[in-house]
C-alpha cells in the first residue's frame, strides 16, 4: 500500500510553497493528508479528497457553474494535485444529489446574450407552460406564466402566478409553439397541488416562489429533462451569463396587427387607451388581439397614434390594474347575514367617531370603502357638518380585536350636489392623512365605471357592522356579510309605491333615479327577514368579483327598515366616476 503523502514540505521549497499560498488563500495549515477528517464550506464536514474524486465539485462542473475558490478549502496537496475538503455525502443538498442524476443528460444552454431571440426546439427542456382555465371558448387553455421542471412531478414557479382565486389547470412542456395542436410534440400534465412558500402575501413581492404537484409525472425525451437547482447563496460575477426563457412578451412597440387588418404596436392593455376606452362600453373581451403577458398584466395589440386621454372611467380603470386581486372569491349564495372572515373585504372602512361615552376608543357608525391608498368613499349623511368621523379603522373584521390599522381623517369632500334633506347624491370622499401601503388585509377596491344595471342573476355583497337584531338594536362587532341581487330601478320605484313611500316624501321627490341602485336579498324561511343592510352600514360597499378583482358598485344609502320586503338604496358609484377622478386622481394614476 502506498504511504499517505504528507504537506510537510522541504526547505527548499518554501519559496514555491508562500507563491502557492497567494493562488490558494484558504489552504487549511495543520499538516492533513488523503482520507483525513475536515471542516469545509460554513464549518460543514468533510474529507481531504483528490478534486476529480468529489461529487460536489463534480455536480458544479455538470452544471457549468463557477463558484469561488474561497468555498472549498484547501487541505494540502499530493505529487499529482492539491487536496481538497470536500463536503460529506450527508452533508450535500438533497437538490444537489438529485442533480447528479440527470445532469450528463441536460441540454447545455450555449453562454450567449440571447435578446429576445426565438428558442430553437429542446434548446430549454425543462421550461414549462402553465395553463389557466380560459374564458375565450375558443381557446383550450389560456397560458400565462412559466415554469420549471425541477424533479419527477414537481414543477417551481412564482407564488403570483398560483393565486387562490386564478390557479393554473394544466402544464405544458415540450414545445416552443404554444399554439401547437399536434399533441405528440408536447406533453401536458394537469395540476394535482399548489404549494406556495408560507411567507408570501400577494401585497408584496418577497417569498414569490411556489411548487406545483402534477397528477401525472412528464415523460424524459428529446424536448423535456428537468434543470438542476442552483443551490450557492452567492451572487454570480457580473461577466457570468445568465439566460431567461419563457413565452412572455414581444418587445415594447413591436409590430402587430388587429382584427381589422390594421396595424397596431404590443402595449401593455393599462397604456392603451383604445382597450381601456372598450371597458368602459362593455368590450373588454371584445376584439382586442392579445401580444402575450408580462407577469399577470395582459399585453395586447393597440391601435396606432392615439394619445393618451382622461376620459371618464380611464383614471380609475387603471387604478384597479394596481390592485391585487381578490384572495376570496366570494361564494355564489345568499349568506343572510354571516360573519365575514379577516382579510376577506381589505378594502372596508369603518369609520370613528367622538363620543363622550367611550373614553378610550371610537364610536364606529359608519362605513367606507378604500379605493386609492389615501382616499375613502362613504355616504355623504355619515359626514355631517358638525361631529364628523375621526378616524378610520381598516384591516380588521372584529371592532373587539386589537388588529386592524387606525388612521387619522385629513379632509372631507362630500359631493357637491349633497343636500341633507334629499337622499340624493349620497357620496363624499374622505382623504386619510396617510398613504395605506403594504398593511395586512389592506387593499383597495376597483371602481366601477359600467352604469348599466346588473343581470339578476349576478350577485352583490354589502357588508358592515351594523343592526343584526332590529327588536333589540344590537349593532354587530363582527363584521357581517349578505349577498343581494338587483332589481331594477322600475321595480323598485313599484315597490316603494306600494308601500306608499314616494307619496309627499320630501326626501324623494323625483322616486329612485339613475344615480341610485337598488338590491335586495330573499327571505329567510325561519325568521321571514330578507337579508340586507341596516343602520350602521350607511357608507360600506356593494360589491361584484370581476376577473378576480372586487369592484364597487354601490355606496350603501338608505332602506325602508332592515330586512324589509322594500329594496335598499344605494349610491350608483359609476355615475360619479368624474367627479372621483377629478380629487383622487387628479394628474393620472401612479404605479404603486
Amino acid at each position: 500500500m502506498q504511504p499517505k503523502r504528507s504537506v510537510r514540505l522541504l526547505p527548499a521549497l518554501v519559496v514555491l510553497f508562500c507563491g502557492l499560498l497567494t493562488v490558494f488563500p484558504n489552504l487549511v495549515t495543520a499538516e492533513m493528508y488523503e482520507g483525513d477528517s475536515c471542516k469545509s464550506m460554513k464549518d460543514v464536514p468533510g474529507t481531504c479528497r483528490n478534486p476529480n474524486e468529489c461529487p460536489w465539485i463534480q455536480v458544479n462542473v455538470n452544471q457549468k457553474r463557477l463558484y469561488p475558490i474561497k468555498a472549498v478549502p484547501r487541505c494540502g496537496f499530493t505529487v499529482q494535485s492539491v487536496l481538497v475538503c470536500c463536503p460529506n455525502e450527508s452533508s450535500i443538498r438533497k437538490a444537489d444529489q438529485a442533480c447528479r442524476n440527470f445532469a450528463r443528460g441536460s441540454t447545455y444552454i450555449a453562454q450567449h446574450i440571447i435578446e429576445g431571440k426565438e428558442a430553437d426546439e429542446g434548446e430549454i427542456p425543462f421550461i414549462a407552460a402553465l395553463g389557466y382555465s380560459s374564458l375565450d371558448p375558443a381557446k383550450e387553455y389560456d397560458f400565462r406564466c412559466g415554469a420549471s421542471w425541477i424533479a419527477k412531478k414537481f414543477l417551481l414557479t412564482a407564488a403570483h402566478c398560483v393565486r387562490k382565486n386564478d390557479r393554473p389547470v394544466v402544464a405544458r412542456i415540450g414545445t416552443i409553439n404554444l399554439d401547437e395542436t399536434d399533441r405528440t410534440r408536447f406533453q401536458d400534465s394537469e395540476v394535482k397541488e399548489i404549494y406556495l412558500h408560507p411567507k408570501y402575501t400577494p401585497k408584496s413581492k418577497y417569498n414569490d416562489i411556489a411548487l406545483i404537484e402534477l397528477a401525472t409525472p412528464f415523460e424524459y425525451d428529446d424536448n423535456s429533462n428537468r434543470v438542476c437547482l442552483y443551490t450557492d447563496t452567492h451572487d454570480l460575477d457580473p461577466d457570468h451569463v445568465l439566460t431567461a426563457s419563457g413565452w412572455g412578451v414581444p418587445a415594447k412597440g413591436d409590430v402587430c396587427t388587429l382584427k381589422d387588418g390594421e396595424p397596431g404596436l404590443c402595449q401593455e392593455s393599462t397604456s392603451c387607451p383604445w382597450f381601456l376606452e372598450n371597458i368602459v362600453k362593455k368590450k373588454r373581451f371584445g376584439e382586442r388581439v392579445t401580444c402575450g403577458f408580462d407577469g399577470t398584466t395582459e399585453v395586447i395589440c393597440c391601435k396606432m397614434d392615439q394619445p393618451v386621454t382622461f376620459k371618464p372611467g380611464v383614471r380609475s380603470g387603471l387604478a384597479c390594474q394596481n390592485i391585487p386581486d381578490a384572495d376570496n372569491r366570494l361564494t355564489f349564495h345568499i349568506i343572510d347575514g354571516e360573519d365575514a372572515a379577516d382579510g376577506e373585504f381589505p378594502f372596508m372602512a369603518v369609520l370613528g367617531y367622538e363620543n363622550e361615552e367611550i373614553k378610550d376608543g371610537y364610536d364606529y357608525r359608519c362605513g367606507a370603502s378604500l379605493i386609492s391608498p389615501n382616499f375613502l368613499l362613504t355616504a355623504a349623511h355619515c359626514i355631517p357638518r358638525q361631529g364628523r368621523p375621526v378616524v378610520a379603522l381598516l384591516g380588521t373584521a372584529s371592532l373587539n380585536s386589537m388588529n386592524g390599522v387606525t388612521v387619522k381623517i385629513k379632509e372631507f369632500y362630500p359631493h357637491p350636489e349633497y343636500r341633507a334633506s334629499r337622499s340624493y347624491n349620497d357620496i363624499a370622499l374622505v382623504e386619510l392623512e396617510k398613504r395605506l401601503l403594504n398593511e395586512p388585509d389592506v387593499n383597495p377596491i376597483c371602481v366601477r365605471s359600467d352604469t348599466e344595471d346588473l343581470s339578476s342573476d349576478v350577485v352583490l355583497t354589502a357588508e358592515g357592522f351594523g343592526i343584526i337584531d332590529v327588536d333589540k338594536q344590537m349593532r354587530s362587532p363582527q363584521m357581517m356579510k349578505v349577498n343581494l341581487t338587483t332589481v331594477a330601478l322600475s321595480k323598485c320605484n313599484e315597490s316603494f309605491a306600494a308601500n306608499n313611500l314616494l307619496t309627499n316624501n320630501r326626501r324623494l321627490p323625483q322616486g329612485i333615479i339613475d344615480t341610485q341602485y337598488c338590491a335586495t336579498g330573499r327571505e329567510n324561511i325561519i325568521t321571514k327577514q330578507v337579508g340586507d343592510t341596516c343602520q350602521g352600514d350607511s357608507g360600506g360597499p356593494l360589491q361584484i368579483v370581476v376577473d378576480g378583482k372586487f369592484q364597487l358598485v354601490g355606496v350603501t344609502s338608505f332602506g325602508n327598515g332592515c330586512g324589509s320586503n322594500t329594496p335598499s338604496v344605494y349610491t350608483r358609484v359609476a355615475k360619479y366616476i368624474d367627479w372621483i377622478e377629478q380629487i383622487v386622481w387628479p394628474t393620472g394614476v401612479l404605479k404603486e
